[in-house]
């Protein structure tokens, strides 16, 4: 394979997490791309950022990726985890569609400062099967070695290996299960394999935010560690945090992808740099969104780099606290 080695780490816009951090066990990393059908093995068949062209007999192409996800949970719910996601090396080849599909609703898109919101109709027409990709071969996926991130956390070192076996399978838990509170110093080293030569990269975990307004109600339940930040439909909400850090984002982002209405489908996705210190959501945004949605609220460090030709994204993801540090936040919409 022909060695193109181009480096550059930089911010990733777009890209989506969707993991309940505090509180329980994160869930993989999101790919919103037609299926592979491989059962989900294996990896993706989607690139990361990476764009979609035509090919022959409807086949497209994208470009290879690796997708790295590490996620902290705070208070001991579950230890720090990776998961890592390769694509196909091959395009699937998809047939083309019936003519007679019904015309589909057109998305409004509204913008609000480091906020966007994608409202969709919900179509009248009955439901119609997409046509299904077709992979009259076993899916071959972008290899990179195994995978093996460290940090010396407080208590001690912990490690977690992904190993490489046409796909990186499940989530890898650190062990020993030490807390990372921040700050803590690391390293991602990919071994190397057959498309992806191998390569370190230093870490530094970053501090969890600290939510200062509005103010959150802690009662203490007992295994309770999320608090709900209630936000009015009619009056919207500002909020306020601290420890923002160059290069760290507060990223909000709706529980389980989307919610719908009767008439509308919604998704909401705000992403702000944490040194800015606040993020103003107004009726004009908040207003649009059914009541008893809610959204989690992240600190999040995305960050890119092409590896001989590969798309590889790292996701750092945490809870954000309250400045007391014993309880996570999320958002509620209320009337």
């Amino acid at each position: 394979m022909k060695s193109e080695r181009r480096v550059r780490w930089g911010a990733v816009v777009g890209f989506l997490l969707t993991a309940a951090c505090g509180g329980g066990t994160p869930s993989e990393m999101p790919d919103e791309s037609t299926d592979d059908g491989t059962g989900g093995t294996g990896g993706t068949d989607s690139a990361t950022g990476g764009a979609a062209t035509g090919g022959a007999n409807g086949s497209a192409t994208r470009t290879p990726s690796l997708r790295v996800q590490i996620l902290n949970v705070p208070f001991r719910t579950a230890a720090p985890s990776v998961n890592v996601e390769s694509s196909a090396k091959r395009p699937l080849t998809v047939p083309e569609p019936p003519d007679d599909l019904p015309e589909v609703p057109e998305c409004e898109r509204l913008e609000e400062g480091s906020c966007s919101l994608l409202k969709c109709p919900v179509s009248e027409s009955p439901p119609v099967s997409e046509p299904t990709p077709t992979n009259p071969t076993p899916l071959e996926y972008i290899d990179a070695g195994a995978l093996t991130v460290e940090f010396a956390a407080d208590e001690g070192p912990i490690t977690a290996v992904v190993p490489f076996a046409n796909g990186y399978g499940d989530r890898a838990y650190f062990a020993p299960d030490y807390p990372l509170r921040g700050l803590e110093v690391g390293s991602l080293t990919f071994a190397g394999g057959a498309d992806v030569s191998g390569f370190t990269e230093p870490l530094t975990q970053p501090l969890f935010l600290l939510m200062t307004n509005p103010s959150v109600e802690i009662d203490n339940a007992p295994g309770d560690f999320l608090r709900a930040i209630d936000v009015s439909r009619s009056a919207g909400i500002t909020l306020n945090w601290e420890r923002g850090a160059a290069g760290v984002s507060l990223l909000l982002q709706q529980r389980g992808g989307s919610a719908s209405t009767a008439t509308h489908s919604y998704r909401l996705r705000c992403q702000v740099d944490s040194t800015l210190g606040t993020l103003s959501l107004p009726p004009s945004l908040i207003g649009e969104l059914p009541v008893g949605v809610e959204y989690d609220v992240f600190t999040a460090v995305f960050r890119e780099r092409v590896e001989n030709g590969v798309d590889v994204t790292l996701l750092h993801g945490s809870d954000v606290l309250v400045p007391e540090r014993d309880h996570a936040v999320f958002l509620r919409v209320v009337p």
